[in-house]
C-alpha cells in the first residue's frame, strides 16, 4: 500500500473501515491526522479545488475541455443545419453510405438503427467521428453527388461562425453530446502519450482512484482487456465529464505532470 499510494494509503484504508464499520479504528486514523487531509489534495497543488460534492462547470474548471465544447457544439449545428436539406429517402443513403465505409473504430454508428432520424443520425456521426466529422460528411455526400452541401461546409467551416437559435430542447441535447464528444477526444489525445506500461499502470490505479471519489467501478474483467479507445468509451459512460478529472489524478499518482498540465491549460484553439 505504502509502495503504490505513499501518503494516501492511510486515507483509503481509513474509507475502507468505513465500509466495514469500523468506526474505532477510523476513529483511531483521525485523531493522527489535524487539518487537512494528511497527503493533502493532489488535484488542488494543481489549482483546482475539488471538494467532495462541488460539481464544476466545463467552463470554470477544464479550459481545454470548454474550448473542445465549444467547437464539438459549432459541428453538431452545422451538420443538422446542412443534412436538414436532404430529402427522407436521400438521408437512408446517407446512413447506407456511412454504414458502408470501412472506418475502423465505429460503435455509435452501428448502434444507429436504420429509421433514426436526421438529428439522431448527427449524434452518431458526431459521437463517432469528433472533429473528423464534417470531413467524413462531406466524403458521403460527394458520393451522393450532393456537392452543393460540401461546399457548405465548407464555407462554414472556413468562415466565420454565426449563432443559429435552437429550441431549449434541442440545445441541451447538442451540448450533451458536444461535451461527451469533447471528453472522450480530449482523454484519447492524452492517452495516446503512453506507453503500453505506463497504460496497464494507470488502468490498475483506477481502482484506487474511483473508490476514493465514490464512483462506480469499471470491472477489471473489462477493464484489463481494453485498448485506449475501449478505455475511454468505458470511462466516459461510467464517470461522464468527471472522466477528465479521474484520470487528472491518476497522472498526479504516475507522476506525468506535464498530461495533468495538457488537462488543465488553455490551447490557442482546436488542434488542426
Amino acid at each position: 500500500m505504502v509502495e503504490r499510494c505513499g501518503q494516501q494509503s492511510v486515507e483509503v484504508i481509513r474509507e475502507v473501515f468505513m465500509e466495514m464499520k469500523r468506526t474505532d479504528l477510523v476513529q483511531r486514523l483521525s485523531e493522527t491526522i489535524t487539518g487537512p487531509r494528511a497527503a493533502g489534495s493532489s488535484v488542488e497543488a494543481f489549482g483546482v479545488k475539488t471538494t467532495e460534492g462541488e460539481k464544476h462547470s466545463v467552463d470554470e474548471q477544464w479550459p481545454a475541455l470548454i474550448q473542445k465544447v465549444e467547437t464539438m457544439t459549432s459541428v453538431i449545428e452545422l451538420l443538422l443545419e446542412t443534412l436538414a436539406d436532404l430529402s427522407d429517402g436521400e438521408l437512408e443513403d446517407f446512413k447506407k453510405l456511412l454504414l458502408s465505409q470501412s472506418y475502423l473504430y465505429k460503435p455509435y454508428l452501428e448502434m444507429l438503427p436504420m429509421k433514426a432520424d436526421m438529428q439522431d443520425t448527427v449524434f452518431s456521426v458526431v459521437q463517432t467521428f469528433g472533429q473528423q466529422s464534417v470531413k467524413n460528411t462531406k466524403d458521403v455526400l460527394i458520393k451522393m453527388n450532393r456537392r452543393d452541401l460540401v461546399q457548405r461546409l465548407s464555407d462554414s467551416s472556413s468562415g466565420p461562425k454565426k449563432k443559429h437559435s435552437v429550441d431549449e430542447h434541442l440545445s441541451a441535447l447538442i451540448h450533451k453530446v458536444a461535451t461527451k464528444t469533447a471528453v472522450r477526444e480530449l482523454l484519447l489525445e492524452t492517452l495516446n502519450d503512453l506507453s503500453d506500461q505506463e497504460f496497464n499502470k494507470l488502468k490498475w490505479l483506477l481502482q484506487f482512484t474511483h473508490f476514493k471519489k465514490d464512483l462506480p467501478c469499471i470491472p477489471w474483467i473489462k477493464l484489463e482487456p481494453a485498448d485506449r479507445t475501449e478505455f475511454v468509451d468505458l470511462m466516459v459512460e461510467r464517470c461522464g465529464q468527471q472522466s477528465v478529472e479521474v484520470i487528472m489524478e491518476v497522472f498526479i499518482e504516475m507522476k506525468r505532470t506535464d498530461l495533468v498540465q495538457r488537462l488543465l491549460e488553455t490551447s490557442s484553439g482546436p488542434k488542426g
